[in-house]
């Protein structure tokens, strides 16, 4: 992590938070149902 530039880091963290929205929408449509 220490060698990744600030841009790739903010990549995975963008990614990361894409992953984690999908699973609590995932979770809030299964809790709908």
């Amino acid at each position: 992590m220490g060698a990744c530039s600030e841009g790739c880091i903010g990549k995975q963290v963008g990614r990361w938070m894409e992953e984690m929205v999908k699973e609590m929408v995932k979770e809030m449509d299964e809790g709908d149902g």
